[in-house]
Parts: structure tokens; C-alpha cells; sequence
């Protein structure tokens, strides 16, 4: 059976069961906490179970100025929390590419941003957190107190427990606006110098390639380059609504492989066409696909899987020309292309993604079991390369990819596991 939680107040009172000696996670059978849903995976999913619907709690309890520190609960989305501390000059730390995730999530996740060659990720700005374990037992977790289930929790999708009463570091800024430069790259060697000598002076880069014409010319880059930091100018201006949505799927004659070679050599013209500086507001900046409601109905029914791993620096430039071949072989592309550099950070978690390197993220279209086969290839070509699947996008990691790639940590992550809380992903990976 299958059931959502509506309010803290019921988890509440199934807890206080375990005073009359039932044990929470024995009688809802296994546990798993559910955010916004923004998981590109099934880390939030459970087919057989009880599913917790954190995004009710809401509630923003503080910010303390003096400190930069924002005292809330772990439902709070970040649309919410940006809404509440940009007219007070403060902005979130780390940012993901959509503002729709909840606190909890980016805990749970160990979100990283265009930033982390700079800052980190998310939980290198966690301050402390009530973890709520199913016997009922509530650990105060940070750095300094109960460290092995702060690490554990930060990165540990939801299998420690259920997280709550978060507080959080921010920071000052001068305005709600980016300074912005866009800058057009037309092979890999141009991109790797234009990504080395940008690291230092911006606190934000990513840049967007043609994933088309990376198949075609077997692992050759071109795209867009972005670089930027925070302005001093604009004011505080809070975000625009969406400006479209997306009301139904797309047939498949919009999501095929020729359409998406059009949209990417289109984005690149209009790209190189807008390059040069210019000044955002960070919706702009950090959240292009939040102005389009329900973007991902663009894939057709079916739905998308993404990509994304991450390698060290040496071993980049073979692992492109290798996911180019695998493309071409499968007739793949992609339109959301994206590369970010990743610095020493790992945010405190024992199974986090980050790490230093090159991560690249790649939407596919699901096209049933051919995709299946082109993701596991993909998967295994990470670990060849030395690489790193982000567990929160994937869908088809096994048992022996997952031990390999988090050997390091993976026993005392699974020491530190509560046995209540359960996910599909969790179970595909240890069975």
C-alpha cells in the first residue's frame, strides 16, 4: 500500500506510536521522504511502501543578518527561500538549475552549481539538521555534533532518516542581477582554455555544446561559454512567473533525433549571435528552463533520463570522443548539453557526487529498451573513465557499478543507514 503523508503533525503522531512499542518503519512497511519531485532518477520513488511528502513543511522560522543564517524547515522549496532572503541582500549559497527543489532535497542530493570550482556544494554551507530516524529517535546533526550522520545524511538520499528544522549559511549580495559575459567556442581545446582561465576570476561558469555536432564530428566541441559574478547594480527585483507552459506531451515527430539537430544548430547561431557581456537577473542566469512550465512534456510521453558523471581533467577529452561514438551508434543526441568544472569539495557526504573534474549532463529521449542499453553503456564507460554517475539523475546504475564507484565510503554509509527508509533506487543498487 501506498500512502503520502499530508502534514508533519501525522508523522508526528505515528511516532508517538513507538511509545506503545509499534515501530514506525515494521508497520508502514519501508520509508521514503518526497520533495518537489526535481529528481531526474528514482532516489524520491517507492513502489511498495509509504511515501513522506515533506514539501508541507513550509515554514521559514528566521534569518539571522548578522550571521548570514536561515533557520527552516526542510519543505521549504528554494523558490520560497529566494523569495524571502533576495529583498534582504542575501542569496542562496549554491544553486541548482531549477529554483523548484526543497531544502531537504538539496541536502539529501548534495546539490552542486555553476560555482563549485569556488564554494562547494550544498553541504558545505549546512549548518545543522534534526535528523528524525524511524524508532522515533531525533539526532542534532552537524559538524560538531553527531558528524558521522551529518556526513552520512548530506549526499545520502533520504536513507538516514527524515530531515527537519534546517539551518543553513547565506550569503550578502548587492543585487538581484549578474554580470554576465557569453563567449562562442568552436573546438574542445578552445573550450578547456577558455574553462582554465575563467575559474579564477568568476564565481560562476558553465557552458552549453552542440551535442549534435559533438556526435557527428566524434567528440569535437562547440557551444557557448558562460562566465559571471555577482553585480553591484540593479536592485532587488523578485522572479517572473513562467512565461509558457508546456499543456501536453509533444507527439514524437517534435522529439525526434532530426528536430533536436535543428534546435541545436539554431541555439548555437543564436548564441554566437548575442555573445559579449551582459546583465541578468539570476533567474535568468541560474533557471533558463523554470520560465517554461512543465518543460519536460517536451520530451513526449515517454518522458527523458539524463546523463551526468563526472571525470578528472586527464581523462576528459578521451571520455568525449567515447560518448560521441556511443551516440552515434545508438542515433542519440541531445539539446540540454551542459558542461560545469567541479573543485576539491566533496560537501561532508560519504556517497556525494562531487568530487574534482569535468561533469557534463546530457537529456535523452526515452526510447524504451534501446536507451535502456545506451545508458548502460554510458554508465560503464564512466567507470572505465574513472568517473562518477550522480546517483540523484540516474536510473540505471547496478549493484556492482554503485560498490565500485562509492567503495570508499560505501560501508559506512550503509552502517549509518536507517533500516526503515527505503527508495528504488536504494534497492536496485544493493540487490
Amino acid at each position: 500500500m501506498k500512502e503520502v503523508f499530508q502534514s508533519w503533525g501525522l508523522i508526528k503522531q505515528e511516532m508517538e506510536k513507538l511509545a506503545d512499542g509499534i515501530n514506525l518503519a515494521q508497520e508502514c512497511k519501508n520509508l521514503i521522504c518526497f520533495g518537489s519531485g526535481r529528481s531526474y532518477g528514482d532516489v524520491a520513488l517507492k513502489r511498495e511502501g509509504m511515501v513522506i511528502q515533506t514539501k508541507t513543511f513550509t515554514e521559514i522560522y528566521a534569518l539571522d543578518e548578522s550571521l548570514g543564517i536561515v533557520h527552516c524547515d526542510s519543505g521549504v522549496t528554494l523558490d520560497s527561500l529566494l523569495k524571502f532572503i533576495v529583498p534582504k541582500g542575501f542569496f542562496i549559497p549554491v544553486s541548482p538549475g531549477t529554483k523548484f527543489v526543497t531544502i531537504g532535497g538539496a541536502i539529501a542530493n548534495n546539490i552542486h552549481g555553476k560555482n563549485h570550482h569556488k564554494t562547494g556544494s550544498w553541504g558545505d554551507f549546512v549548518i545543522s539538521f534534526d535528523l528524525h530516524r524511524s524508532n522515533g529517535e531525533i539526532i542534532n546533526c552537524s559538524p560538531s555534533q553527531n558528524a558521522d550522520y551529518f556526513s552520512a545524511t548530506i549526499g545520502g538520499i533520504g536513507m538516514t532518516g527524515i530531515i527537519r528544522n534546517v539551518k543553513i549559511k547565506v550569503m550578502p549580495i548587492e543585487s538581484s542581477y549578474i554580470d554576465v559575459e557569453k563567449i562562442t567556442f568552436s573546438n574542445l581545446e578552445e573550450y578547456i582554455l577558455l574553462n582554465h582561465n575563467s575559474l579564477l576570476n568568476h564565481a560562476y561558469t558553465v557552458a552549453w555544446f552542440d551535442a549534435s555536432y559533438m556526435v557527428k564530428n566524434g567528440g569535437q566541441l562547440r557551444g557557448t561559454f558562460m562566465q559571471g559574478n555577482h553585480s553591484s547594480n540593479g536592485g532587488f527585483v523578485i522572479h517572473p512567473k513562467p512565461l509558457f507552459n508546456i499543456p501536453f506531451s509533444l507527439p514524437n515527430f517534435m522529439t525526434s533525433k532530426f528536430i533536436f539537430d535543428i534546435l541545436n544548430i539554431l541555439y548555437f547561431w543564436k548564441e554566437h549571435f548575442i555573445s559579449g557581456h551582459h546583465h541578468e537577473h539570476y533567474n535568468t542566469f541560474f533557471y533558463p528552463l523554470d520560465f517554461l512550465g512543465n518543460w519536460n512534456r517536451g520530451y513526449g510521453k515517454n518522458g527523458f533520463y539524463q546523463y551526468q558523471p563526472i571525470v578528472p581533467h586527464a581523462n576528459f577529452k578521451e571520455f568525449i570522443k567515447k560518448i560521441a561514438a556511443i551516440l552515434k551508434s545508438y542515433r542519440q543526441t541531445s539539446f540540454v548539453s551542459v558542461l560545469k568544472t567541479m573543485g576539491d569539495s566533496s560537501g561532508h557526504g560519504h556517497i556525494s557526487f562531487s568530487r574534482p573534474g569535468i561533469t557534463i549532463c546530457l537529456d535523452f529521449k526515452n526510447n524504451g529498451a534501446t536507451t535502456k542499453d545506451m545508458m548502460m553503456q554510458l554508465n560503464a564507460l564512466t567507470e572505465a573513465s574513472q568517473g562518477v554517475v550522480n546517483p540523484s539523475k540516474d536510473a540505471f546504475m547496478n549493484r556492482q557499478q554503485f560498490l565500485n564507484l562509492f567503495q570508499k565510503s560505501v560501508d559506512d554509509y550503509f552502517r549509518l543507514k536507517d533500516p526503515g527508509f527505503s527508495s528504488d533506487f536504494i534497492k536496485r543498487v544493493t540487490t
